[in-house]
């Protein structure tokens, strides 16, 4: 009789950890799709912080010029939680990645810096995706040019050539350049061709997002 007790308290007890092993995955997996997400909203967030105060920046502005990672920390346009230390030229995204803000030319071939660009390295597969799709302003009141994702930092120089005013837009299944109004490719990025862009090795994907 103690033999048999033994024996089911040994089963029950294998099962009482059989189920804690598969309720911690799951709430281990769930907290990670959670921070997934919370970091897919703090770049949109910073994103669009930046782009509103440099917008308005370069309204009053003849060009954007000189414009840089630390003079957009001058100008208050950058987050206080992507700067790393004080009066540092290094921005860095909820990732993890580095972001960069440089001027840029709005007509291909002309190096009228009447634009510039913001980019995010270091981005996770999903969360590229997610970021890619996001609708970065195509309405007609937006100063957005263009959205641009590769799979690696490889893709940049790709990227900065295809955005500009009047692009057509191209797609891959290395990089996506969207366009506003373009004829290929329009603005927001569809979530097929995100998947597509986006199979990034590790935390290897690239977002541009270009505005005027």
């Amino acid at each position: 009789m103690r033999n048999d007790i033994n024996g089911r308290s040994m089963i029950e007890m294998m099962g009482v950890l059989a189920i804690t092993g598969v309720l911690a995955v799951a709430g281990a997996q769930g907290f990670s799709k959670l921070m997934m997400q919370r970091k897919v909203q703090q770049t949109i967030d910073q994103i669009s912080m930046i782009s509103s105060k440099l917008s308005a920046i370069g309204s009053e502005a003849t060009s954007y010029g000189g414009l840089s990672n630390k003079s957009a920390v001058k100008f208050k346009a950058v987050p206080s939680e992507a700067i790393v230390g004080n009066g540092s030229d290094e921005l860095v995204n909820p990732f993890g990645g580095e972001i960069a803000i440089e001027a840029d030319s709005l007509i291909k071939g002309n190096n009228d810096n009447q634009s510039y660009s913001i980019t995010y390295t270091g981005i996770p597969e999903e969360a590229c995706i997610n970021l890619a799709s996001n609708d970065w302003g195509s309405s007609g009141s937006s100063s957005l040019v263009a959205v641009g994702v590769g799979n690696d930092s490889g893709k940049l120089n790709t990227l900065y050539n295809a955005m500009y005013q009047d692009c057509k837009g191209e797609a891959s299944d290395e990089y996506t350049v969207a366009c506003v109004n373009g004829e290929n490719v329009s603005t927001p990025i569809s979530i097929d061709a995100a998947v597509l862009s986006c199979g990034c090795s590790g935390d290897s994907c690239v977002l541009v997002v270009k505005y005027y």
